[in-house]
């Protein structure tokens, strides 16, 4: 206990917050150990908390809706994204839906990649109304597919990459290419049962999400101010 206080001291240092994930850490003994040297080589960013590195767009469909659609809305919302010089890394939801992660600049608050993700869905449906809605209630959806931008809300969840989801078919979040999602997938092609096969043939379609050039957030408020004005002429 002396060796992990001292470790704690030296590593996380004095101010307030990082003497409780101290605290914490020394609670889950060796496991904090191994938190606290993780913490002092970056590799968890304590002072992140309030950032965002990547904007994420669920497509949530209706109950029955063929999986076909949503590969369509994921294509427009993937040109909605080349059009703002922004990639996009798509993935099966583990269920009937698919993301879609956005890398963001360093540094970007919560809310900021919040508005982005907003913009990009609502020119979505926009543009696709007879299939895709930014409306949140069921009732107000029908059965299109809801673009939900939500998600990005400090606090909020998504299924990780790669995690089994309480599916009927056992289905695995898997990340997917834009040539898969061309080829028409299907989220039952990802179970937890053809998972290992899966790594060992395609590896992770998600590896340029950690390298990919973020897009300017401030040329696609300009871009989208710009094209908002254009239409209301």
């Amino acid at each position: 206990m002396t060796f992990t206080w001292a470790l704690a001291a030296r590593n996380i240092g004095r101010s307030p917050w990082r003497a409780a994930l101290a605290g914490a850490a020394i609670a889950m003994g060796t496991a904090g150990i191994v938190f606290l040297w993780a913490f002092k080589n970056g590799i968890i960013d304590g002072g992140s908390a309030n950032m965002i590195d990547h904007a994420a767009i669920d497509l949530d469909p209706p109950d029955g809706l063929p999986y076909a659609r949503v590969l369509d809305v994921a294509r427009w919302v993937r040109d909605e994204l080349a059009a703002l010089k922004a990639p996009g890394f798509a993935k099966t939801s583990g269920a009937g839906g698919l993301h879609i992660y956005v890398p963001m600049p360093p540094s970007t608050p919560y809310a900021a990649g919040f508005l982005f993700a907003q913009i990009v869905a609502t020119m979505v449906a926009n543009k696709h109304p007879k299939l895709a809605t930014i409306e949140r209630s069921l009732k107000a959806r029908g059965r299109r597919i809801y673009v939900d931008y939500m998600q990005n809300a400090f606090g909020k969840t998504l299924a990780s990459a790669y995690s089994a989801r309480a599916s009927d078919f056992a289905g695995v979040s898997t990340p997917i290419t834009w040539a898969e999602v061309e080829a028409g997938v299907s989220p039952k092609d990802f179970t937890i049962g053809s998972f290992a096969e899966r790594i060992e043939s395609a590896g992770d379609p998600w590896a340029g999400l950690r390298t990919a050039k973020a897009p300017d957030l401030t040329a696609v408020m300009k871009s989208t101010t710009k094209t908002t004005k254009n239409t209301k002429k």
